[in-house]
C-alpha cells in the first residue's frame, strides 16, 4: 500500500510539473518555509530538554507513511502531503490544552522562560530564512533601476540646481548611490534640507549643491504625508542616445534625449519592445510612425526601419543595472530590507485593523502560489525576493497574540512568568477556541478574495 501512496504523491508531481512547473516551484517552497518553522521549534525543544515524539515532512496519518525511522525517542516520518510538516512534542496539544504531561521531559512540564522559547524558535526560524534569501539576492545581484534622471521640471529643486536629463546621481553627501530606491531612502532620512551631489554627466564627474523641499504625497496606503523631494523622475529606458552621423535617424531629424513613446501608434516602454514591433514580419519595408517627446513637446515622424542599429539609435543610458554587493554588503542590505520588510508588514496589519486598508486585499495561498509561480518563472532572484517575503510574513504572522498561533500561546507563558500562576486550563481553551475561529476567519476570507480576483 506504501508504495501505491508513493506512486500517486509522484504521478501528481509529474503532472504539475509537466503542465504548472512554476507552481511546482511554489509548492515545494512554500512547503520548505512552513518545514523550516518547525524546525526551529524541534532544535529548541532539543535544547531545552524536551522530548519530540514526531518529526514529520508532510502530512498524514502514520500508515500512510512513505517512510519512517526511530532515533534519540523521535519517529522521524516522510509523509504523502508534501505541503510542510510538523513537530509533536510530548504533552503539547494545541487543540487541547487541558491535556498536560507531568513527564520531566515533556512541554508541559518546562518553565514558562523554557516554553517561550521554544515557541518563538519557529517564528524567528522564518525570520532567519527570509534574511538569509534576501543575503543570496543581493550576493548574486539583484536588478535595479539606475539613479538616472529625466528632464527636470521647472520650479523644481533639481531644476533651480541645474541638473539636467541623463544626469546619474553617484552620492549624496558623500554616501554612495547604487540605485534608485537608495537615493530615494538616502534623501527621506536627511535632517537637513540642502544637500551635497556628485553626477556623472557625459562621462565628467560634477557637484551640485540643491535645496530640497517639502511636499505632501500619498505614501503606500495612499495617506498624504509629508516628505522631503528632490523633484526627479527616473530617465525613460526609450530616451535615445545621439544618433550616429550619417544614419537615416540623423537624417530624419532625431536628437539626443528625445523620449519614444510609440511606434506605429502602440505605446512602448523599452528598447526591446521597440525591437519586437520593427522585426515583425507584417512590418518589413514599411513606413514606421515614430512618436517622440522633446522637451514636452510631441513630435510624430516617419521612416522605413529594418532594424535599429542600422537605423542608428541606442539607449542614452543602461537605466536597469545588476548591482552585486558583495559578502558584508550583503548581509547588510539583508539585514535593512528585512526590518523594512517587517515594519511595512506590522504598519499593513495597523492600517487593514482601523480600515484604511480595505479587507479586499488580503490575500490567501491561492495568491501566494500565483505570485511565488511567476517569480519562478522569472527567475531565480525573484523567486529568492519573494520567498524572503513570505518568509518574514510567516514569522510576523506568527507572532501575532493570537491564541492558536506561536504569538498566542507565547503572551500566555509570559502571563504565568509574570504573575507567577497560569491561566486555567478552562479560560486556555475558550481563547484557543477563539484563536481558532479568528485564524480560520481570515484564512477564509484570504481564499474569497482569491477567488473573487480569479472571477475578475
Amino acid at each position: 500500500m506504501r508504495y501505491i501512496y508513493l506512486g500517486f504523491i509522484f504521478a501528481i508531481f509529474i503532472f504539475i510539473y509537466l503542465f504548472y512547473e512554476g507552481y511546482l516551484v511554489a509548492l515545494l517552497v512554500l512547503a520548505f518555509m512552513v518545514l523550516f518553522h518547525e524546525w526551529g521549534h524541534f532544535l529548541a525543544a532539543r535544547l531545552c530538554g524536551v522530548r519530540v515524539e514526531v518529526f514529520s515532512v508532510g502530512f498524514g496519518k502514520k500508515e500512510w507513511c512513505l517512510a519512517t525511522f526511530q532515533r534519540r525517542q523521535t519517529e522521524y516520518r516522510l509523509a504523502p502531503i508534501l505541503l510542510g510538516g510538523y513537530v509533536k512534542m510530548l504533552g503539547q496539544d494545541d487543540l487541547d490544552p487541558k491535556k498536560i504531561d507531568s513527564s520531566p521531559d515533556s512541554y508541559t512540564s518546562q518553565p514558562p522562560h523554557k516554553r517561550i522559547f521554544i515557541l518563538f524558535a519557529g517564528p524567528f526560524a522564518n525570520l532567519l530564512l527570509g534574511f538569509l534569501a534576501l543575503v543570496a539576492v543581493y550576493s548574486i545581484g539583484r536588478e535595479e533601476l539606475a539613479p538616472i534622471i529625466a528632464s527636470p521640471k521647472p520650479e523644481t529643486p533639481a531644476f533651480k540646481a541645474g541638473l539636467q536629463m541623463g544626469d546619474e546621481i553617484l552620492a549624496i553627501n558623500g554616501i554612495e548611490v547604487k540605485s534608485w530606491e537608495e537615493m530615494s531612502q538616502i534623501i527621506q532620512k536627511q535632517e537637513q534640507t540642502q544637500i551635497d551631489l556628485t553626477l556623472l554627466r557625459t562621462g565628467v564627474e560634477i557637484q551640485k549643491q540643491v535645496n530640497l523641499e517639502f511636499q505632501t504625497l500619498p505614501n503606500l496606503f495612499k495617506e498624504p504625508t509629508p516628505r522631503l523631494v528632490l523633484g526627479v523622475t527616473p530617465l525613460p529606458f526609450t530616451a535615445i542616445k545621439a544618433p550616429k552621423l550619417g544614419s537615416p535617424a540623423q537624417i530624419l531629424g532625431l536628437q539626443k534625449n528625445d523620449i519614444i513613446t510609440a511606434i506605429n501608434k502602440q505605446k512602448v516602454y523599452n528598447f526591446e519592445q521597440i525591437a519586437s514591433i520593427i522585426s515583425k514580419e507584417e512590418n518589413k519595408n514599411k513606413l514606421f510612425t515614430i512618436d517622440l517627446m522633446r522637451q514636452d513637446r510631441e513630435i510624430s515622424l516617419e521612416s522605413k526601419i529594418d532594424n535599429l542599429s542600422t537605423f542608428g539609435i541606442q539607449p542614452l543610458a543602461q537605466s536597469i543595472r545588476i548591482n552585486n554587493y558583495g559578502l558584508l554588503g550583503s548581509i547588510q542590505k539583508g539585514f535593512d530590507e528585512s526590518l523594512k520588510m517587517s515594519s511595512l508588514m506590522l504598519v499593513g496589519l495597523e492600517k487593514l485593523i482601523v480600515g484604511i486598508v480595505p479587507t479586499s486585499e488580503v490575500g490567501g495561498v491561492v495568491m501566494i502560489m500565483q505570485i511565488t509561480s511567476t517569480a519562478a518563472e522569472s527567475s531565480l532572484v525573484a523567486l529568492l525576493s519573494i520567498a524572503a517575503l513570505i518568509s518574514l510574513n510567516l514569522g510576523i504572522i506568527n507572532l501575532l497574540p493570537i491564541p492558536m498561533l506561536d504569538g498566542g500561546h507565547i503572551l500566555f507563558n509570559l502571563y504565568e512568568l509574570i504573575f507567577r500562576r497560569a491561566l486555567s486550563q478552562e479560560v486556555l481553551y475558550r481563547f484557543t477556541l477563539v484563536g481558532a475561529a479568528i485564524v480560520m476567519g481570515l484564512m477564509m476570507l484570504g481564499l474569497y478574495n482569491d477567488v473573487n480576483r480569479i472571477l475578475q
